[in-house]
């Protein structure tokens, strides 16, 4: 297991207090694995970490590198945790998985899950409601300083609950009561201090520790049933770790809802950012006006747009996504290759654009429905990168993408759609998987007429195997005329 683990961490990354790096421990002799299993068998039966393990190291990262750098709120502080603590969480959560699970519609931090499934559910949620005359409101929550937070007392008492083997228990009660952690400024080093609250930064249990946290929750609302329900089945919300979205058809069940997580936030010591927490109405009554809802006494804003996931989304009668926030960015991208790169080949900067401007400009998209001027202004903005670099536009462009085996932005679109809906038919979330089934069927259908390929069984086919079809088709075509 331990061999396993350390095969698979990542290059590059940071070393914590101890100045060990993954890659020592990759290159290493392979007594190494054995000597790590006998110290964390040792670990798991004295039930102590060493003292490093628990040590930190706190760097501060400007949110927004334009804004204020003299304003504190403008920090993000990244904790920096040895490596070798790395290795043994990941031991412990192949070991004690069944322990920690969370429910299907917590989609963060989960193996085949991303930002897109919890989006496609939005989406598909929000359309069932509005195709059938009914308005859909939905509640975006944020809560303060979620990671940072957590009652140790009140996460171990869930996880008793969940009769969590004693051994693992007493890992983590010492590890969480003697956690400490400095901060650094550029080369300066603050004093040590305590952390008597929250879980580990920088660790690879604490989202799992935090999803099971406020699982709770998620179990409470669907079984007071007052939610977004498409058949049997209750979607009343949607959590991506610390992210919260409520979903119900009337402004009166919503504060219901509300209440619900109030009561359930007061247990577990934690607070709603009402500032940064805003309602949304989808529906042909959407803009009417309507009484206001609350947390805690506190009135919660009504908006016209909210950021979920990466993704602006906007009220109206119908679903609509706004892509001028991820175009800025994909041209700030850009911008910052291109200005760098005066001296390479034009298909050597399309293969860096690809890999880094590429998928900031696709961020969520296949699991969104743009409407035809959206997806013409995604079309509209990789077009204009692409003739910055080759100073061709139209058949000429068209020709550019088929002798460097690349794409065009229309059909890259379509088949990541296409793999992303044959992936969550295959998902082990039912909720992923039923609406997949159930309401995904046609847009994946979609996809394959319009990529041509409606005489293959993609369902049989990889993903990688279906891109190499797409792409030899693609090219024969466009070269052979």
């Amino acid at each position: 297991m331990v061999n396993r683990i350390i095969v698979k961490l990542k290059n590059g990354k940071a070393a914590g207090v101890d100045g060990i790096e993954a890659e020592h421990l990759k290159l290493a002799h392979s007594k190494i694995n054995v000597l790590l299993c006998i110290l964390f068998n040792n670990m798991m039966s004295l039930g102590k970490v060493p003292e490093l393990f628990c040590s930190g190291v706190i760097v501060p990262v400007p949110k927004n590198k334009h804004g204020d750098l003299t304003d504190s709120s403008n920090y993000r502080g990244i904790t920096l945790s040895p490596v070798i603590s790395k290795v043994f969480e990941m031991c412990l959560m192949e070991l004690y998985s069944d322990y920690l699970y969370s429910h299907d519609l917590q989609f963060g931090f989960k193996k085949h899950l991303s930002c897109c499934n919890s989006i496609f559910i939005m989406r598909k949620v929000v359309e069932y409601f509005v195709s059938n005359g009914s308005t859909v409101n939905l509640c975006s929550l944020d809560i303060t300083k979620a990671f940072d937070k957590v009652n140790h007392c009140a996460l171990f008492l869930k996880l008793m609950d969940r009769h969590t083997p004693i051994a693992f228990m007493r890992i983590l009660i010492h590890w969480y009561g003697s956690c400490t952690a400095i901060v650094k400024w550029n080369l300066c080093l603050s004093s040590c201090f305590s952390l008597i609250c929250g879980v580990r930064q920088g660790g690879v249990l604490s989202p799992i520790l935090f999803a099971v946290y406020i699982n709770d929750l998620i179990v409470k609302l669907v079984k007071a049933n007052l939610g977004c329900c498409i058949g049997s089945l209750c979607i009343c919300c949607l959590f991506y770790a610390d992210d919260i979205v409520l979903l119900a058809g009337s402004l009166h069940k919503l504060q219901l809802m509300l209440d619900i997580c109030n009561t359930e936030m007061k247990f577990l010591d934690l607070k709603f950012n009402v500032a940064k927490s805003h309602v949304l109405r989808f529906g042909k009554n959407y803009a009417n006006n309507c009484c206001s809802i609350s947390v805690n006494n506190s009135p919660i804003a009504f908006v016209d747009s909210i950021v979920y996931l990466g993704t602006s989304i906007k009220a109206g009668r119908i679903w609509r996504t706004d892509s001028s926030l991820r175009r800025r960015q994909c041209f700030r991208a850009f911008n910052s290759i291109y200005c760098k790169s005066p001296s390479l080949s034009e298909p050597s900067l399309q293969q860096l654009v690809e890999s880094f401007c590429k998928p900031v400009l696709l961020y969520n998209l296949a699991a969104d429905k743009m409407s035809k001027t959206e997806y013409c202004r995604i079309e509209h903005t990789w077009n204009v990168i692409m003739y910055k670099i080759y100073e061709v536009s139209g058949e000429a462009l068209t020709m550019v993408h088929a002798f460097t085996n690349c794409l065009p932005i229309g059909m890259d679109l379509l088949l990541r759609q296409l793999i992303f809906l044959k992936n969550c038919c295959r998902s082990d979330n039912y909720v992923v998987q039923f609406i997949a089934e159930c309401y995904g069927c046609q847009d994946l259908s979609d996809c394959v007429d319009k990529l041509g390929i409606s005489d293959l069984n993609v369902h049989h086919m990889s993903s990688n195997c279906i891109k190499n079809v797409v792409l030899d088709r693609f090219v024969s075509v466009t070269v052979m005329g």
